[in-house]
């Protein structure tokens, strides 16, 4: 693809000037509805910002035609005693449904954790039972009952960074009313550098991971048990990390342990973080915010920073870079053509504005694609699937040429991994699969019995 080719719709949603709103994180639920944590920008032009603070939440539910805000009503608010309370994320699960983890800065080591279903109007406080004082970072539920929170408990009060602290898990499934302490590995003096928003974490079906100061946590059961990988570098924090399946992901780092920027650093996994060889990507044009793997397009990255964008369609090897019109922090994508950011713009010294990006521009593929698929059972398959059209606007045809006569499971799954249709099939009999009712991008069908297993990546347009 051509870089010339990437669009953003540049979108100024309609909220209070006085506010000072700049784009944080963002949650794209579809290609209909985002939510997004916004936050106050105290310092105004500043970047970083010296201070960012927020109570408030915003959202679309068209496609971002119109768009809605409000205050999450019961959280600790700012005091005149120099507290500062974040939204760490936001996680939207639906257009009702959805997730603050929010802590308070500077030191307190105060949490809380906030649940919607009722579009924002009212916000129930869901927190977990934490022993020691300790900031959650993340969250992210993977339906309206499962989800996980992370961060830190801090079990020491002494030394600034990290001694005494630990990373910490919970997991729940019944939407927030009980919390299970998750199994992780030991975490002696390891922290979280940056705040768990969008692009420094990743998901893809029930897998999840987030990095450390130290390491890359990943999980297979949504949150239950943890893993580790060994320490990246001896001498710098994991701050971002994209998987594009189960095996193969990015980690980034461009700071060292005291938080100075130093150059950039990218490592690639192609076994699932057991082990991580690092590409020379050399200067990166100040890309320092947001890595993000666009889910289905067999290879294609995007990093954002204030003042550029990068995209790489060869998994990470080659960047092409960018100039952006406003600030540009956190990008989300769902499939090849739907994806979001936020930002913010300075009208005036003294202000900031609210910057919403819609991806517009052609659909974000490789090309070539690589011909490994986008799921880890791809890897190992054994069976040749052959589809007709593909891409296809409404039907597909499906056939298995070399096992004719055997029964097969068939199952699609959207970009997140969800089962959206399961039915069966036989070898050598073309199938056809209907798909009219579905929004465009790219779905994986898997097809497999006891004996033999395939997989396929359609894409809908």
């Amino acid at each position: 693809m051509n870089f010339a080719q990437a669009q953003w719709q540049v979108i100024y949603p309609p909220l209070p000037d006085s506010l000072n709103f700049i784009g944080w994180g963002i949650s794209v639920v579809d290609e209909n509805i985002v939510w997004g944590n916004p936050k106050i920008n105290i310092a105004n032009t500043v970047y970083p910002p010296t201070y960012l603070t927020n109570k408030y939440y915003y959202k679309t539910l068209d496609g971002g035609n119109t768009w809605s805000w409000g205050e999450i009503d019961g959280v600790t608010v700012e005091n005149d005693a120099g507290e500062y309370w974040f939204n760490a994320h936001l996680c939207g699960v639906d257009s009702n449904t959805a997730w603050v983890v929010r802590f308070e800065g500077y030191g307190a080591d105060k949490t809380e954790v906030f649940r919607t279903t009722d579009g924002g109007d009212t916000w129930v406080r869901k927190d977990p039972p934490l022993e020691f004082p300790s900031e959650l970072l993340g969250i992210h539920f993977f339906n309206q009952n499962e989800g996980v929170v992370w961060g830190e408990e801090h079990y020491s009060a002494s030394g600034p960074y990290p001694n005494g602290w630990g990373i910490i898990c919970f997991t729940t499934n019944d939407g927030g009313d009980t919390w299970s302490k998750a199994a992780i590995p030991s975490t002696a003096d390891e922290g979280i550098i940056f705040l768990a928003s969008s692009g420094t974490f990743e998901v893809v079906g029930d897998h999840i991971w987030f990095p450390t100061s130290k390491r890359v946590f990943h999980s297979g059961d949504r949150g239950k048990t943890w893993d580790a990988s060994s320490p990246l570098w001896p001498d710098r924090p994991v701050l971002m990390v994209a998987y594009r399946d189960t095996l193969r992901g990015l980690a980034f780092s461009d700071r060292d342990l005291d938080l100075n920027v130093v150059p950039e650093q990218l490592k690639h996994t192609q076994d699932g973080g057991n082990t991580w060889t690092t590409t020379n990507v050399g200067y990166w044009l100040n890309i320092r915010i947001n890595l993000e793997y666009v889910p289905g397009s067999g290879g294609v990255y995007w990093a954002t920073s204030p003042t550029h964008t990068a995209l790489s369609t060869d998994n990470g090897e080659t960047w092409s870079f960018q100039t952006i019109p406003e600030i540009f922090w956190f990008a989300e994508f769902l499939s090849p053509t739907v994806g979001w950011g936020a930002g913010a713009a300075h009208p005036t010294p003294g202000t900031s504005r609210l910057v919403m990006y819609k991806w517009i521009g052609d659909s974000l593929l490789c090309q070539p694609c690589d011909p490994v698929l986008e799921t880890e059972e791809a890897v190992h398959a054994n069976l040749l699937l052959e589809v007709s059209p593909n891409p296809a606007s409404d039907i597909f045809t499906i056939n298995i040429p070399q096992v004719k006569g055997q029964l097969f499971t068939a199952q699609l799954f959207d970009v997140n991994g969800r089962l959206l249709l399961t039915s069966e099939m036989q070898g050598g009999a073309p199938a056809r699969l209907e798909l009219s009712g579905f929004s465009r991008g790219a779905y994986f069908l898997k097809v497999f019995n006891e004996k033999s297993t395939g997989a396929v990546r359609l894409l809908k347009i």
